[in-house]
């Protein structure tokens, strides 16, 4: 019994010395942990960037052997468009929906980030005074001292020229200027957002009028594609008078 306890209390012993040899964390983890962080995903990056290059032979051939395959196929393409493949048709058709919504989506997208930019830029020139930095000389109404005022002015002319002065003088420009307005102002993103939603909703409708062609007359089906090329057209009355 006595050596189960020796035993215990020896073990408790070690395992108290173990952890107060732990070396305490250093103060400068707070800087190299995120640093360490960095670096990794660096790396990680530069190996993900080394396979798309690697990938780039693979990639052109790939890009040929479609491109000839698309010219090869035209003339079918073009016999079963002037005969009425219906299939063909269809497949067309919908293509028109699609590069409809791409192009919906691309354009209100731009539209998005040239207006947030523009807005940042009008935020930053109406407190434009908050990014001069003050030559040091008091505190409170308590003058600094001339070799410590010396000290923070040479801090502070580096700062301010690096730092400050280009977000000042940073002018931004239109990513992709669209058709239809300026999507940098409120009225061009208006006038350019409705014109792609009425011209995109009309590509989108492609699909509704075939089917129209098609089945004949159905009241159903002509009031429902009504009410979307109306409004389509609404929109772009709204477009010419913004």
């Amino acid at each position: 019994m006595a050596n189960k306890v020796f035993t215990l209390l020896s073990l408790t012993g070690t395992v108290m010395a173990a952890k107060a040899a732990e070396p305490d964390a250093s103060p400068l983890a707070i800087v190299i942990d995120p640093a360490m962080e960095v670096f990794a995903k660096g790396v990680a990056s530069l190996g993900e960037v080394s396979g798309w290059v690697l990938n780039v032979p693979q990639s052109l051939a790939d890009a040929a052997i479609w491109f000839i395959d698309l010219h090869l196929g035209m003339p079918a393409l073009i016999k079963s468009v002037l005969t009425g493949d219906a299939a063909t048709l269809d497949r067309l058709v919908d293509l028109s929906g699609t590069i409809a919504g791409i192009v919906f989506v691309v354009y209100v997208a731009l539209c998005a980030i040239n207006l947030f930019l523009a807005t940042a830029e009008s935020i930053r020139d109406h407190h434009s005074s908050w990014l001069t930095l003050p030559k040091a000389s008091s505190v409170l109404g308590v003058k600094i001292p001339k070799e410590i005022a010396d000290v923070l002015n040479a801090v502070r002319g580096p700062v301010q020229a690096t730092l400050l002065d280009p977000v000042k003088r940073w002018k931004h420009k239109t990513i992709v200027p669209l058709e239809g307005g300026d999507g940098s102002t409120l009225d061009g993103t208006t006038s350019t957002v409705t014109s792609a939603t009425s011209a995109c909703l009309l590509l989108a409708s492609a699909p509704a009028v075939l089917a129209l062609i098609r089945d004949g007359a159905s009241k159903g089906s002509a009031e429902a594609l009504a009410w979307t090329l109306g409004t389509a057209l609404g929109l772009k009355y709204v477009a010419s008078r913004a």
